[in-house]
């Protein structure tokens, strides 16, 4: 059932990376579309799905996927992750 959920997550941000991509003439209706059909199918999966559902992990995974699709270099960084970034990319020591 998970593998379901994931595949789910999966396919509905495929659907708006390729929605996003037809470059429509008012785009930003486009997005706010997309952003709509995300969201109902993100609450109805949190609220009927038959096993819990994290939802943290169910957006992060979302947005993995979506990162992953545009490219090699581009990489989402959480909040939880910006810090151990931070560390490895300036070089300052704390303490």
């Amino acid at each position: 059932m998970k593998r379901i959920l994931k595949y789910a997550g999966i396919i509905s941000l495929l659907f708006v990376g390729m929605a996003a991509s037809f470059q429509p003439d008012n785009k930003y209706f486009e997005i706010l579309k997309n952003i709509e059909i995300f969201t109902n199918l993100y609450k109805e999966i949190n609220t009927y799905y038959v096993d819990d559902v994290d939802p943290g992990h169910l957006m992060r995974i979302g947005i993995d996927a979506m990162v992953e699709s545009l490219d090699p270099f581009t990489n989402y960084i959480s909040e939880s992750e910006i810090e151990g970034y931070r560390f490895m990319t300036e070089g300052k020591y704390n303490g």
